[in-house]
């Protein structure tokens, strides 16, 4: 079946792995179980979303493996782990040309990043297709727990949209009159950009990570860019947004100008952000400096405040 496409693997070091196969909870968790088993590994699932079918429209399998494979690792990062082991999960016809597709670029995002897929389990379907990837890491410090008024919001830069986004993408192309095959200012297609991976953070963050760095990391992925802020600030602190400087890929520059715009896009969408990072002021100067100097920009776009202040 689709075994064929996946990498050959030594002989798998965690076992245990497979009791998440089947699971592919959309949230990243650190399961009593898991901890109990192999203490200091963290576990996120992801499966295959709503851009599967655009996926399969457009013939761009591949950049949706790599996504998901990207986000997973985005993921792993905000708990404060690096990526350590990858485990496949594939239910689909031997001639499904998607879910090959798919998984060679999960395969390959893997590869680049030198995580190991083990444990890969391929089936027959009768029609029925699923994908999921369980990727563990190793928990190098817990993350700060909330952020503080004072603290500056970093965002770090994504490309195209991600799950959450697709139905306000399209609503919006749909209201501008595009179409998928349209080409926007930088010369991509609407299709090919709302399919695009975003970058994996893992490069510029591990040396944060590893030196223990004061500050909090959200990965944005399941929810547009504002919400996912809001969800994890305590009541008493709120955020004044300013996206000062924030240059959005397409097509969130040309659909959404403005600051009225960044506010709705970032209301509704990544806004083209792959993560946020919460520092202070002297902490979100060093982030700058090091993100600059790995070619991944870190751009100010708010600051925390106190509630009603």
């Amino acid at each position: 079946m689709l075994r064929g496409s996946l990498p050959s693997s030594d002989p798998a070091p965690l076992p245990w792995l497979t009791e998440f196969a089947s699971e592919f909870a959309p949230d990243v968790f650190v399961p009593g179980a898991a901890a109990a088993m192999a203490p200091g590994l963290a576990v996120v699932a992801q499966r295959i979303g709503c851009r599967r079918d655009l996926a399969q429209e457009l013939g761009c399998g591949e950049s949706l493996g790599v996504d998901l494979a990207h986000a997973a690792v985005n993921t792993l990062l905000a708990c404060g782990a690096l990526p350590q082991v990858a485990a496949l999960h594939v239910v689909a016809p031997a001639d499904a040309e998607l879910p090959i597709a798919i998984v060679a670029g999960i395969t390959n995002a893997c590869r680049a990043h030198g995580v190991p897929i083990v444990l890969p389990l391929a089936a027959a379907s009768g029609g029925h297709e699923h994908i999921g990837l369980v990727l563990t890491g190793t928990v190098l410090g817990k993350p700060r727990a909330a952020g503080a008024p004072g603290d500056v919001v970093l965002a770090l830069r994504g490309r195209g949209a991600t799950d959450s986004d697709l139905a306000t993408m399209l609503a919006r192309a749909d209201e501008l009159g595009c179409t998928l095959g349209d080409r926007l200012a930088n010369g991509d297609t609407v299709g090919a950009t709302l399919l695009a991976p975003r970058p994996s953070q893992v490069g510029v963050v591990q040396q944060p990570l590893r030196e223990q760095w004061p500050a909090q990391l959200l990965a944005v992925d399941g929810q547009a860019l504002v919400p996912t802020l809001r969800r994890a600030l305590p009541a008493n602190v709120d955020v004044e947004w300013t996206f000062a400087g924030w240059r959005p890929p397409a097509p969130f520059a040309e659909w959404f100008p403005g600051p009225d715009g960044a506010r709705r896009a970032a209301e509704t969408t990544s806004f083209g952000c792959s993560m946020l990072v919460l520092a202070t002021e002297a902490e979100a100067t060093r982030w700058v400096k090091l993100c600059t100097a790995w070619n991944e920009p870190a751009t100010p776009i708010g600051r925390l405040v106190a509630a009603g202040g």
